[in-house]
């Protein structure tokens, strides 16, 4: 008879702040931060998946979930090898005659931005951070972060 062990799982407790914040979750106001970042000059996705899964590396909570069980809730570590953090997009607008082409991809780059800010961010599934590279062309992109307010708890730049 062959008995096989799970693997330890590492957890850490949430702190009354991230409890706080979650609740709010049940009132359907979730605490997501977006913070939208012009770029000039080409953007290699790879080195930036790269960076990204670098910062996930070396910071816990971007690597991890979180679960409720007998003992109360906590952050559950993922291994996020296989992740890809990075959602590439680029602004193609579709053709209309109303609009000059200025205006439709302006109207086409609002509503990709916009769909992406609305896109729920579940903390019991998914990790508590996204990222989208929206290109406009081949030197104009915008890069868009996303977070849950406990994802970012004790290392947010000051200048925010």
């Amino acid at each position: 008879m062959r008995v096989e062990m799970k693997p330890h799982v590492a957890r850490i407790p949430l702190n009354c702040i991230d409890k706080a914040m979650l609740a709010l979750d049940c009132r359907d106001e979730p605490m997501v931060l977006h913070w939208v970042i012009a770029l000039s000059g080409p953007v290699d996705p790879g080195r930036m998946r790269s960076a990204l899964m670098a910062a996930a590396a070396r910071h816990p909570v971007l690597r991890s979930t979180i679960r409720t069980g007998l003992l109360g809730q906590s952050r559950e570590m993922r291994d996020v090898d296989g992740h890809d953090p990075l959602t590439v997009t680029d602004v193609v607008s579709p053709p209309t005659q109303a609009a000059t082409p200025d205006d439709q991809s302006g109207a086409h780059y609002d509503s990709l931005l916009l769909a992406w800010l609305n896109r729920p961010l579940d903390p019991t599934t998914e990790l508590p951070w996204r990222d989208l590279l929206l290109r406009r062309s081949a030197t104009q992109s915008s890069l868009v972060f996303t977070f849950r307010h406990s994802a970012t708890t004790g290392w947010v730049p000051s200048v925010l």
